[in-house]
């Protein structure tokens, strides 16, 4: 009997979707998981972030405004730095003026 290289067999293959089932079903139950436990590991990483680890404040600025590019056109100003940012941010909160937050925003 002559052993077949290659082409079509039956059986053979990679089976059609149990794993992409069992990835969706997980990336849904780590969505809602995450819901429910994102404000804690926020409030940690800005605990952190203030202590000087220079990694949570990157995840938190990367969540916050996006990831920073690799490179940049340095012909362009920026649309606002993130001093004047935190000092109007300041500002406005010893005025007491400062915005309560959206739902959404409590959790970015």
């Amino acid at each position: 009997m002559e052993t077949q290289r290659g082409g079509k067999r039956e059986g053979a293959g990679r089976k059609k979707g149990f794993p992409a089932l069992q990835h969706e079903k997980a990336r849904e139950l780590l969505a809602i998981k995450l819901a429910i436990e994102f404000e804690p590991i926020v409030d940690k990483a800005i605990e952190q972030a203030k202590n000087g680890d220079t990694e949570a404040r990157r995840w938190l600025t990367d969540r916050a405004w996006g990831k920073a590019k690799e490179s940049m056109d340095l012909s362009v100003q920026p649309v606002f730095s993130l001093k004047a940012l935190s000092e109007r941010a300041d500002k406005l909160e010893k005025e007491g003026l400062m915005p309560v937050p959206t739902p959404l925003e409590h959790y970015i």
